[in-house]
């Protein structure tokens, strides 16, 4: 099984499991990065074109959770927004746009699961909702600088080699990447 097949199978599990697959998405999203950049050399901006991909079928899933509700037009225009980038890095190789058009749609979903009325695991008053979707956006703002501008000019090289050292060792995810032989690579 090849993590184009588990992150595929994510996106769709957050049609009928909005919470688990939104989680699941978010592990193997975190995953997959490390252990193609880190484990397998694989050079950045290869892993940024398959990536985002991969998160365009998730935000798709997303959008069509929180179209059950009415929800449509404002996800549908962050969708946009992230594409619009995503489009702008595929043309450009330029990661620093994706700090410009953040993935704001991912915050977004994260707060409608949790505090949306008659949907979130948590009830709360509207004020507190609100304060907790500008908590969410202002966190996915700090986490795409971080992602996309800091790590990749300071690097975290403590982090990288735990990380890297952990896949090393186990065999699930050697296995999940033996499909991607052939790939470009890091120099």
């Amino acid at each position: 099984m090849s993590f184009t097949t588990l992150r595929l199978g994510a996106a769709l599990l957050i049609l009928v499991r909005p919470l688990g697959g939104f989680i699941l998405s978010l592990l193997l999203d975190f995953l997959d990065g490390r252990v193609f950049i880190l484990k397998l050399s694989l050079e950045r901006h290869a892993y940024h074109r398959w990536d985002k991909i991969m998160d365009t079928a998730t935000f798709i899933s997303e959008l069509a959770v929180v179209s059950r509700f009415g929800l449509f037009v404002p996800f549908f225009l962050l969708l946009l927004w992230r594409l619009m980038g995503t489009v702008l890095y595929f043309l450009k190789g330029n990661e620093d746009i994706f700090v410009v058009t953040p993935n704001l749609l991912e915050a977004a979903f994260l707060w409608f699961l949790l505090f949306y009325p008659g949907v979130g695991i948590w009830s709360v008053t509207q004020e507190q909702a609100n304060g907790w979707m500008v908590c969410l956006l202002i966190g996915k703002l700090v986490h795409e600088y971080v992602l996309h501008t800091y790590w990749p000019r300071s690097g975290w090289r403590w982090w990288n080699a735990v990380v890297a050292r952990l896949f090393a060792r186990h065999k699930m995810i050697r296995t999940l990447c033996s499909s991607l032989e052939g790939l470009p690579r890091s120099k």
